[in-house]
Order: C-alpha cells, then structure tokens, then sequence
C-alpha cells in the first residue's frame, strides 16, 4: 500500500452521520531549496508519491523528525534512523476506529491534519494553520511553536 494523502482521514456513513473508521496521518518535511519528503506509515516519500528508500532520505528530514514529540511521531510511523529499512512495503494503516457519531479529534495532531485546505477561515494568508481555529477544536491556546514541533513543514495543500 503506498502513500495515502488523499485518505488521511477515512470516513463511513453511518445512522447518525459520519463515523471515522481510520487514520493515515502523514507528515510533510520541506527545506527551502530541497525536495520536500513526506513520511506515513513509517515509509518516505517524494510529494509524487514515490518511494524514497531509508537510505536516501535527507539528513536534515531525519533532524526535524528528531523535533517531532514522541506522539507526533508515533502517528506518522517516523522510525529510528539507526533501524534498518525492512518495510518493503509500508507497513499496516492503524486498526479500525469505531464508534457511534464522530467526535473531535483527540490530539493536535489530528486536529491539524483535519484542517480543511478549501476552507480559507482555517488558514492564514501564509498557509500555516490559524491558530484561533486550532484554539476552538482544542479549548486551550496552541502556540505556533507547538504547530511547528507537532507537525513540522505543515502548510496548506493546494
């Protein structure tokens, strides 16, 4: 199974709306002068989608992971650089989530990536995540450093 940016968040119709049966967050590493390098499931890829094996990706992609907190990249599968590349395919999307209705996201991180990239109201004019929307879904501030470390390189798809 290969990237899955268009399926990020994986819904099902149910009685009482939406449900949310799974997540394949990803995140996406961007350098000024280099090619951004997105990671999901523990396995790199190029913004086309193509494979990039461990042993290619950047030293810099491996140092902003490095910042990434503990949960961010467990939700993303952002491995040890020190551990061999034995995926030669990406590993398994996360197990089913089930429940009645949909409800918010648990942590930032998903309430990042469930921004919505047509709605401009979620976004400045920069194309970084607004901070009062993110202040909404979470009830608490969420300063653009914590943006930055949760997910890094994050911007507005379009």
């Amino acid at each position: 199974m290969g990237l899955e940016m268009n399926k990020v968040h994986v819904y099902q119709e149910g009685e009482r709306g939406n449900v949310l049966i799974s997540r394949n967050p990803y995140s996406r590493f961007i350098r000024q002068g280099s090619t951004p390098v997105i990671c999901q499931r523990g396995v790199f890829y190029t913004d086309g989608g193509d494979r990039i094996p461990r042993e290619d990706v950047p030293d810099w992609v491996w140092d902003q992971g490095a910042k990434m907190t503990d949960e961010g990249r467990a939700k993303v599968g952002f491995p040890d650089k020190s551990e061999p590349d034995l995926f030669d395919e990406p590993q398994e999307a996360p197990a089913q989530i089930s429940g009645d209705a949909p409800g918010p996201p648990e942590t930032l991180v998903d309430i990042i990536y469930a921004l919505n990239g047509s709605d401009d109201s979620h976004w400045t004019k920069g194309g970084l995540p607004d901070l009062n929307v993110l202040k909404e879904r979470t009830g608490r501030y969420v300063s653009r450093g914590e943006v930055k470390e949760t997910a890094p390189g994050f911007r507005r798809s379009t």
